[in-house]
């Protein structure tokens, strides 16, 4: 796909204010020497679209039917190669790349808490004191689970 858009495919990095400024917007147009009025943005961000419209550009979102721009928050700066990485996990799995950032998200946020219940575990198992406690719980709550008097 990149060899039908190569030479056509511009970063905010070559303008001095990014989105939601139109500057970006503008620059393309001028560098493919293309009014912006003649030009289409095909983008799946609030601040894409605002920086769209502010550059008299049309827009294209269908891209991203579903996002819903009031519960988006800003733009997040990641390098080329991560940028990379989630437009082709993007390609290979036909997800949005934002979609694919909030299950990164999710995974990391469960990772983050098995490592501090472990950590915590560990701790317990050190403080001969607190896992005494924790032993002794356990043994009352199986003398209940083994009572069929009921």
């Amino acid at each position: 796909m990149y060899q039908r858009f190569e030479g056509r495919v511009f970063s905010a990095s070559e303008v001095t204010t990014g989105k939601p400024a139109p500057d970006l917007f503008l620059h393309a147009a001028e560098r493919m020497d293309v009014a912006p009025s003649r030009c289409v943005v095909v983008e799946d961000s609030r601040h894409g679209v605002q920086a769209a419209r502010a550059a008299k550009v049309p827009v294209d979102r269908s891209g991203a039917p579903s996002v819903d721009f009031a519960d988006m928050s800003t733009t997040i700066r990641v390098s080329e190669q991560t940028r990379d990485r989630f437009a082709r996990l993007a390609d290979a799995t036909g997800r949005p790349m934002t979609q694919l950032l909030d299950e990164a998200a999710d995974a990391l946020e469960r990772r983050v808490f098995f490592d501090q219940f472990s950590a915590r575990y560990a701790a317990l198992r050190t403080d001969s004191r607190a896992w005494d406690e924790i032993e002794a719980e356990r043994a009352a709550e199986s003398g209940a689970v083994r009572d069929h008097s009921s």
